[in-house]
């Protein structure tokens, strides 16, 4: 087959997050099994803009911020849909990382239009919302791509619930998890652990602040460990600078700045827990990485993988309180062999739960099905 998957932003500090490890690793794991694959989308922060990511053929175009103040929903890619436009042979799937965006929807209505094939996959990113952009951009083009689209991928069922409120009832839902790829997981695994590690973007949803609150808890609590923020700046920057000014933890407690997406798994795999924060986390693509390599994990109750975590005791569920988190990784700090049982039933659970292996094999049926169905009407 020859498939497309569009992403919004592309760089090498992986900025934009799971959407994009998302697609790189759906594109990783088609292009190994012998399918025609291109990676599609805007592109950041690159000495020169790249024609493959991670071995699979790219065709991207430089971001461009036509909106400013509301971040990436205002980012364009001039010139992309031209070049796709360009293709050949056309594909016979676009697979979609689709937000309220002026990346991906326009290449979704594109896809609409000359009567492709489309899988969308929203990631948690669309659900009803009363920004004022957003209802006019939904009118035309946000509802009729999902609409039309012959599969709508959704993280959890309450995403299948917030599709259907902004688009009605009769949009195709599926519900799919992220992968993690099997042979990069095993490779990192093993390795000496130290610290606790916080893993995503300075967003507000991703509470980093939280994170800094608990790291400081936890000092107080008499951990003697090093907690380490890693991510990008997304507005949360300046805030996190002025709480480790006022209490980094006698040095304990730092921010790194953000990694490459081929860095995140082995910092990971030299983490004893990683601290997941934030706020109705969908899915979290960070959790399972570092369930993948052997890092136990703390995750909010509100995160998409806590009864996963809760039913196989996978790792440890916190409510959402800054002295919950403190509480539960001084507990995993006290026993290293309940720290260790908890990862080990981690890295089982990712493995078997979320290998990018059999996450692809369903894809790949998607696939067909919807070129057959395409094929009969």
């Amino acid at each position: 087959m020859h498939i497309l998957h569009v992403a919004t932003l592309f760089s090498p500090d992986g900025a934009y997050g799971g959407p994009t490890r998302v697609a790189g690793n759906l594109a990783q794991e088609l292009f190994r099994r012998g399918h025609r694959v291109l990676l599609a989308g805007a592109a950041r922060g690159f000495d020169r803009i790249p024609d493959q990511l991670e071995g699979v053929p790219a065709k991207l175009a430089a971001a461009r911020q036509a909106v400013p103040g509301i971040g990436y929903a205002g980012m364009t890619a001039p010139g992309l849909l031209r070049r796709l436009r360009g293709l050949t042979p056309t594909p016979d799937v676009v697979h979609v990382h689709m937000a309220r965006d002026l990346v991906t929807l326009p290449i979704a209505h594109w896809v609409r239009r000359r009567g492709l094939p489309l899988v969308v996959q929203t990631h948690g990113m669309i659900d009803a919302s009363d920004r004022l952009l957003a209802k006019p951009l939904d009118r035309a083009w946000t509802i009729p791509v999902l609409r039309h689209a012959d599969r709508v991928y959704c993280l959890t069922e309450s995403e299948v619930d917030d599709i259907k409120e902004v688009a009605g009832p009769d949009v195709r839902t599926s519900v799919l998890p992220n992968g993690i790829p099997e042979a990069a997981a095993e490779a990192e695994s093993g390795q000496q652990r130290r610290g606790i590690v916080f893993v995503g973007r300075l967003h507000e949803r991703k509470r980093p602040l939280m994170f800094v609150r608990v790291a400081q808890e936890a000092v107080r609590r008499g951990m003697d460990v090093d907690f380490e923020l890693i991510g990008p700046d997304e507005g949360q920057g300046d805030a996190v600078r002025e709480a480790l000014a006022a209490d980094d933890g006698d040095g304990r407690i730092t921010w790194s700045g953000a990694l490459s997406p081929d860095e995140v798994l082995p910092r990971l795999a030299r983490a004893a827990v990683l601290v997941n924060t934030t706020d109705n986390e969908r899915f979290g693509m960070s959790v399972i990485e570092a369930m993948a390599v052997g890092c136990a994990v703390v995750v909010g109750d509100t995160c998409g993988l806590a009864d996963d975590i809760s039913r196989s005791d996978a790792g440890l569920v916190a409510s959402e309180t800054v002295g919950d988190f403190a509480a539960a990784l001084v507990e995993l700090h006290r026993d290293d062999d309940r720290r260790n049982a908890l990862a080990d039933r981690g890295r089982r659970l990712a493995l078997d739960r979320f290998g990018i292996s059999g996450i692809v094999d369903r894809v790949e049926q998607d696939y067909v099905a919807v070129m057959a169905e395409r094929n009969s009407s």
